[in-house]
């Protein structure tokens, strides 16, 4: 494509477009004075290309992606910045378990004042075709994304593609969580299907029970016929002494499986209690960087709290007598104070 020709659709990507788009028409541009009178472009959303959309923004700082998202027809949420202000983009192939082998183009938008990265998915309808004939599948939003550009990945089974973006899932003082979220690139859309906790860590300090945690992926494939993701959670506790400058002396870890299962009714993973050993509020409170409350620690874990009130270790056995005082009455509570006299 030449230079003039890009200038060209640039131009035409700026004034062609109507005030509502229902129906996307398309324009013919003229051509500058040096070419001639009679050659004539016309612009439609399938001449788009994830490279076109990222000269666009190259060459202006303080674009406005109204005009793209309009031609994409892609629904853009509130939060998302409509103008540039010195956004970066950057194209990316990636591998997809497409059979025919037609070139898949992610193009990454770094709204980097706003905390905010968009991903637009291109595919090209024919492998064979010199063309720039794109198809735009959909997007992906990362928003309050404040320490930076989230990671992303691919991930390939039984003839299926998922693009993967680890983010940003919440963060404060003494706590941050990240989280990793699947969409899958089909042949006519890019669907969410899957989220689950990836690390993280909560240090609330004063002799409270700190945690930190993190997932591991483990290899996901058909089983019984079901495609399954499955994925072992860790956590950590500690006794969370940070006022005093010292590290915070370790508790217990506990190991969970989980086994995320493909639902067609719902077009989704959602989690198999049956063959799982952590529940969905345990994923959402445990493995997140708050709503653990004390009752629920306790609950969760009295087996190795027990072990504590019965062990030898003298100091572990003098924070739970404390940590105990504190708590709301429960059959959990009581228990563990007879283990410990």
């Amino acid at each position: 494509m030449t230079r003039a020709l890009v200038f060209i659709l640039l131009y035409g990507l700026l004034i062609a477009l109507p005030g509502e788009v229902a129906r996307p028409r398309s324009a013919a541009i003229e051509m500058p004075a040096s070419q001639k009178s009679d050659e004539r472009v016309a612009l439609k959303p399938g001449l788009l290309s994830p490279y076109l959309i990222e000269w666009f923004i190259d060459l202006n700082e303080d674009a406005d992606l109204s005009a793209v998202w309009r031609l994409l027809k892609i629904e853009i949420p509130p939060e998302t910045p409509v103008r540039c202000n010195g956004c970066v983009a950057e194209t990316f192939e990636l591998e997809t378990a497409d059979e025919s082998q037609r070139k898949t183009v992610a193009l990454k938008i770094s709204f980097e004042a706003s905390h905010y990265y968009q991903y637009l998915i291109f595919r090209k309808k024919d492998p064979d075709r010199n063309k720039d004939d794109w198809k735009f599948l959909g997007a992906v939003e990362s928003p309050l994304q404040q320490y930076g550009s989230p990671k992303h990945r691919i991930e390939i089974g039984d003839g299926r593609t998922w693009f993967v973006v680890r983010e940003l899932w919440g963060r404060g003082s003494g706590m941050i969580a990240h989280g990793d979220v699947w969409y899958e690139i089909q042949e006519g859309k890019v669907e969410r299907v899957a989220a689950y906790p990836v690390e993280g860590h909560n240090i609330p300090c004063q002799g409270h029970p700190g945690r930190s945690y993190k997932t591991v992926l483990l290899r996901h494939d058909l089983d019984g016929g079901v495609y399954t993701i499955p994925v072992q959670f860790i956590v950590s506790y500690n006794i969370s002494d940070c006022d005093k400058g010292n590290n915070s002396p370790p508790l217990f870890s506990r190991s969970q499986k989980a086994n995320f299962v493909w639902d067609s009714a719902q077009e989704k993973f959602i989690l198999d209690k049956s063959r799982s050993d952590v529940t969905e509020t345990e994923i959402n409170t445990v493995y997140n960087n708050e709503g653990l409350t004390h009752e629920k620690f306790v609950e969760y874990n009295f087996d190795d709290l027990l072990e504590i009130a019965r062990g030898k270790d003298v100091k572990k056995k003098q924070w739970l007598k404390q940590f105990l005082m504190e708590l709301k009455e429960s059959r959990f509570k009581t228990a563990l104070q007879q283990a410990l006299l």
